[in-house]
């Protein structure tokens, strides 16, 4: 099989702090992976190959240089459980269990401890910044 071209398909949206103005060039940074890839057939005996990028993190530089503060558009329950993703997949935890049932375990230990977890989240908002 012979891949014709290799192409960054971007998929997400983040939320913006402002207004920005339409006919201006914008610098944008991103941070995120790849969670889908498909090949599409190009009918003359080659392939493209489609790379689909989902952003996670991303700054906007204004064509004044300005850096806009973007929020992140994942909810989050889909936070937190890419984090426990991030410690499971650490070389350091050489997990064999599959992730999905570890997941539901600490969504479970999550439910269990959230009274604490609620004290704090008020401790916190309470504490003078």
């Amino acid at each position: 099989m012979k891949i014709n071209s290799h192409i960054l398909k971007i998929l997400g949206k983040v939320e913006l702090p402002t207004e920005i103005e339409t006919g201006h060039n914008y610098h944008v940074a991103t941070e995120g992976s790849v969670h889908k890839v498909e090949l599409h057939d190009n009918e003359d005996g080659t392939w493209n190959k489609i790379y689909t990028f989902k952003p996670v993190h991303v700054s906007l530089l204004t064509p004044k240089g300005e850096s806009l503060k973007l929020k992140d558009p994942r909810n989050n329950s889909q936070k937190i459980r890419n984090r426990l993703f991030g410690i499971y997949s650490s070389p350091e935890e050489q997990c064999t269990h599959d992730f999905d049932k570890v997941y539901d375990v600490a969504s479970q230990v999550i439910l269990e401890i959230m009274p604490s977890v609620y004290k704090e989240a008020i401790k916190r908002l309470s504490e003078p910044k």
